[in-house]
């Protein structure tokens, strides 16, 4: 829990970090207004709408303050979270200036969207944070489901302190305990994030690369629908949490996934790995060249790092050939030798022609 407190003391309270502090999003909340915490283990929910859908981010980097281009502004009410507008620049956006709308839009989503593709938690402080003010010293953490509240909780920096250092002295379904486990909550959701995007190892003809593809998240998260809350191994699940990172192989034109990993934990220069056996996501349909990944429907990109630097597990090998591949339902239509300096200002005199469109396609869904 010491690792626990000091995580939510730096990301909510805002002590100083090695990181930039990111411009919060805002939040509208019982006639209060709020700071929401965004950055690299809170993704806003606006970035997770375009993530969701393998799509690139509209908006360009304002600053390091600000590397998501935005600011967007949100409402609970009801017990919905709602996208009201969205800053850039210093002007305020209706949504639908950016295509943004729920999943099921009607006519009454004219100016605010009901946020029902964001499934998560987001943690915020009043604007008027005053640690002296009983009333202003809280932060605040609301875990959503496709858009609906499920649980809100409150917690000021005496209690945080409390949980920390006297955790068994904490009674069972007391109220402490209820915020205690939004704690156990929250920290899942940031490493879970935090290991979302890592490139994947794929070998292909005796060739070791990396794939890269599916907006960065691994194509095993299509299986699910790129729905998080479908993937077993989520920030709901307190035994065991993790991202999935796939080991795949490539044989006869087929993708097939042959191991799984979870990565966790927050450390910097390692990642924490948990071993998953296929037949707990796959049962009955692993063979001995893996499992036959047709739920795959997609443009990678495979990587081909240095031997030396594979052998010495570098995380930024150089790179020494690169090929661009589609796949449909699981099965190689398309492989081309992609080279390794592109002129994105000039593609067309770059690339060939079949080459470049799925060139483009790739790009287009990319968010690393």
């Amino acid at each position: 829990m010491k690792q626990l407190l000091v995580l939510v003391l730096a990301l909510c309270f805002c002590f100083p970090t090695k990181a930039t502090q990111q411009a919060p999003d805002k939040l509208h909340y019982q006639e209060q207004q709020f700071k929401v915490r965004t950055g690299w283990g809170h993704p806003s929910p606006l970035e997770t709408y375009f993530q969701q859908k393998n799509q690139k981010t509209p908006f360009t980097a304002l600053s390091t303050g600000n590397y998501r281009g935005h600011v967007a502004v949100w409402l609970i009410e009801g017990q919905k979270l709602y996208l009201d507008t969205i800053r850039v620049g210093g002007k305020s956006h209706l949504p639908c200036e950016f295509a943004v709308q729920s999943k099921q839009a009607s006519s009454a989503e004219e100016k605010r969207v009901f946020a029902d593709w964001f499934s998560g938690v987001i943690v915020g402080w009043p604007t008027a944070f005053d640690e002296t003010n009983p009333s202003l010293n809280k932060s605040y953490y609301f875990h959503i489901h496709h858009g609906q509240i499920i649980n809100a909780q409150s917690l000021s920096f005496n209690e945080h302190k409390q949980i920390d250092n006297n955790p068994d002295d904490i009674k069972p379904n007391s109220a402490l305990a209820a915020k205690k486990a939004m704690l156990e909550l929250n920290n899942r959701y940031i490493a879970y994030y935090y290991r979302l995007y890592t490139q994947e190892a794929v070998s292909i003809d005796g060739q070791k690369g990396l794939l890269r593809g599916n907006a960065g998240k691994s194509p095993l998260l299509s299986f699910y629908d790129n729905d998080h809350l479908k993937w077993p191994y989520n920030w709901k699940n307190a035994t065991l949490s993790g991202a999935p990172n796939g080991q795949w192989h490539i044989k006869d034109k087929r993708l097939y996934l042959t191991g799984l990993d979870l990565n966790l934990g927050l450390g910097f220069y390692e990642i924490d790995k948990k071993t998953v056996p296929l037949e707990k996501l796959f049962a009955g349909k692993v063979t001995d060249k893996g499992v036959f990944a047709d739920w795959v429907s997609a443009v990678f990109v495979i990587e081909y790092p240095d031997e030396n630097a594979q052998q010495a597990n570098l995380q930024n090998p150089t790179i020494t050939s690169r090929n661009i591949i589609q796949v449909k339902n699981g099965v190689v239509t398309a492989t081309h030798l992609l080279p390794l300096n592109i002129d994105v200002d000039n593609l067309g005199n770059s690339l060939p022609h079949d080459v470049l469109q799925l060139y483009k396609e790739w790009r287009k869904q990319m968010l690393m």
